[in-house]
């Protein structure tokens, strides 16, 4: 299992030595795959840990999806104070 985690990394990622952010839609799935990476030798990883839970939450952030930068899909049900 290790060896196949391995070779998913070096498929997908850049170099162990490089910055890797990691996110999903709430940070427990990113927590997960930072732990598991540190695991294979990872060592410059960072978990957003709102991920796109916090960040389509804000009106004022993009999110591209395919290339097609869109307004945040939450933007109109988030309530000012």
């Amino acid at each position: 299992p290790q060896e196949a985690a391995r070779a998913l990394a070096q498929a997908a990622l850049p170099d162990r030595g490089e910055r890797v952010a990691l996110y999903c839609g709430g940070g427990i799935a990113a927590t997960l795959t930072a732990f598991a990476l540190e695991r294979l030798g990872y060592s410059r990883l960072s978990v957003y840990d709102g991920s796109l839970e916090e960040w389509t939450a804000n009106p004022a952030l993009a999110t591209v999806v395919d290339g097609d930068a869109s307004p945040s899909p939450h933007g109109q049900e988030r309530r000012q104070p």
